[in-house]
Order: C-alpha cells, then structure tokens, then sequence
C-alpha cells in the first residue's frame, strides 16, 4: 500500500481553498444589485441540478410575503437563473391566482414524488398577495453569459448552496418578532393545520439549524431577565435611600422597616455587587 504524503494533501486543500475564495471573491466583485420583473427572469440554461422541494417553496412564500425577499435571486447577464431556484418559485407562486397556486405546487409535488397533502394546501390558503414583489424582485446579476461558462453557473449554484451569510443575533430577534406580528407561532410540538411557526421558518430562511435559532432567542430571553432584574435593584436601592431620607412621619409598619435597614451596609454593597455582576454580563 502506498504511504500517504500528508504535506502534498494539506498543499492542494490549502491551494484548493484559496482558488475558491479568490472565485468567490470575483462574483462579488461582479455582482450589481438590480430589480427585475419575473417575467424577464428565465430559467437556468441547463437545468435544476436538484427538483424543487414544493414544503419549502410554500414554506419560503409564506415568509417573504410577511418579511419581503431577504436574499436576492443571483441571475446572469442575460437574467437567467444561477441560484435561488427556491426562492424565484416563492415569489412566482405569491404573486399567481389561488388556481394557479394548487397547480404549481401540484406540479411540484408530482416532480418531486410528494404528496400534495391537506397539510401543504391549508398553508397555500394562508399566502396573501405582495405589492411589493408586483414591482419586481431584488436580483444580484452577475456580469457574464452562463451559456458561455457553464464551469462558473455551476460553481454560484454551489456556493448559494453551501454559503449563507450570517445572521446577527439582533437581526435574528428582529426576524422573530416580524414573524409574530404576521401571525406566527411560538408554540412548542406539532404545529396544527394551517399554523405557522415562527422559529422553522427561521431556520429555513437563515440557512441554519432550528437548535441554532432556539439558542439564539433564548439569549434574548436571558438578556430581558437580566434587564428586568437590573431594573429591579435599582429601583430597590433608590427605595432604600428615599426610605431612609423620609422625614415627615410614617406608618409604624414603615418606621420599623425603615429601622431595620437605615444604615444597613452589608445590604447596599449586595445589591452594588448584584448590578456590577450583571452590567458584566456575568453567568448565572
């Protein structure tokens, strides 16, 4: 058996990784931002390298009807697809007919050997039309003929696939929160017939794992915790000072209080060491 040389392989997968990143980094350079009606969008010269998944597509199109179209479709000069077939189908399927609607994702499922289930056709029910996306589709175009470079179609395809940009946590929140006001639900379990759920679709949208989403929101979660008990103290430690400055009079009840903490020490550096750990972001 021959001995493997572990230098020569770590040398091609560096100079591999450099060739795609110089690649990559040409598309951008390439790339203009534009908007385009879909009916000057044609499809991929050589075809879908994998069918359309009709869930997603619906799933997709209930998203950007509420959110609007957060990743443009990437067409080459000519406007024809190059990545984002998906998401293209979303659009087309918000702005058809309710008929139209059921044949396209009828076709799809056929395509895909899925059935059309009753599922699939309550959430068809929910899509409401956009007038924004009537005026046309963000499109990134890149600068070149993909029937004269079918090497570098394939290659945008990929990496659309493969390469998502990352989400902030504060743009994750804010996805969340549009998705709520639209109607969707923070409901754990089986979602019931017709009903949306806020943290799949934005997994689906972000390219990353529900997991992924979950963590994210549930720092928020601990972020407003922590706000609401830093609040707390404060409003704890100016009650003390106001109870111990009082000088009119009080309530027996308040005059015994107010002599069992004036003075307290030992208390007012708790709630200081209480505000300092959390203004630190200390852990719990």
């Amino acid at each position: 058996m021959a001995k493997l040389d572990f230098n020569r392989m770590r040398a091609r997968t560096s100079q591999a990784t450099t060739d795609l990143a110089q690649r990559d980094q040409q598309i951008k350079l390439d790339e203009t931002p534009a908007t385009l009606s879909l009916d000057h969008i044609s499809s991929r010269l050589y075809g879908d390298t994998r069918p359309l998944n009709p869930s997603h597509v619906v799933e997709l199109a209930l998203s950007i009807s509420a959110l609007g179209l957060l990743e443009p479709v990437v067409v080459d000069s000519q406007h024809r697809l190059l990545a984002g077939g998906h998401r293209l189908a979303a659009c087309r399927l918000i702005l058809a007919t309710a008929e139209a609607r059921r044949v396209m994702i009828a076709q799809l499922c056929e395509v895909a050997r899925q059935p059309f289930s009753e599922a699939l056709k309550a959430q068809l029910k929910l899509l409401e039309p956009s007038a924004a996306l009537a005026e046309g589709v963000p499109v990134r175009v890149v600068r070149f003929d993909s029937a004269e470079d079918q090497d570098r179609a394939l290659a945008i395809e990929a990496a659309e696939n493969t390469q998502r940009r990352d989400y902030t946590r504060a743009e994750i929140r804010a996805l969340y929160g549009r998705l709520v006001e639209a109607g969707y639900t923070d409901r754990r379990g089986r979602p019931k017939q017709g009903e949306r759920q806020a943290k799949p679709a934005i997994a689906m949208i972000i390219g990353r794992s529900l997991r992924t989403v979950e963590r994210m929101l549930q720092d928020q979660r601990q972020d407003q915790a922590r706000e609401s008990l830093r609040k707390g103290l404060r409003r704890l430690r100016a009650g003390l000072v106001a109870l111990e400055r009082a000088s009119t009079p009080q309530p027996p009840a308040v005059e015994a209080l107010r002599a069992r903490l004036s003075g307290d020490v030992a208390l007012e550096r708790l709630i200081d060491e209480a505000l300092s750990a959390l203004d630190e972001g200390a852990a719990p």
